[in-house]
């Protein structure tokens, strides 16, 4: 049975009931839920100061093809992130 795009599982490949406070960081749900947090913890909006403005980000792709060495072997980082269903990553110094 072919489900309709708009629907729900059509469009995300789950049911919205399947995402609970227990699976929501568990791919594959935390690509909806991460988006969709306050559907499923109580949150609040917190606006940041008049005035203040981010600082521009640096382009930081070629971190991806940065070798790692894991217990299996050597790889990049950009295959790591990938086969643990990474969306994002944060880089601080």
């Amino acid at each position: 049975m072919t489900l309709p795009e708009d629907s729900f599982r059509g469009r995300y490949g789950f049911a919205r009931e399947d995402v609970t406070l227990a699976t929501w960081r568990t791919a594959p749900y935390m690509r909806w839920s991460f988006v969709n947090v306050a559907e499923l913890v109580p949150s609040a909006a917190i606006e940041a100061a008049p005035g203040q403005t981010e600082p521009p980000l640096a382009d930081a792709g070629w971190l991806l093809g940065e070798k790692i060495e894991l217990s299996g072997g050597v790889t990049t980082a950009g295959t790591f992130l990938d086969s643990c269903d990474t969306d994002a990553f944060i880089v601080m110094k």
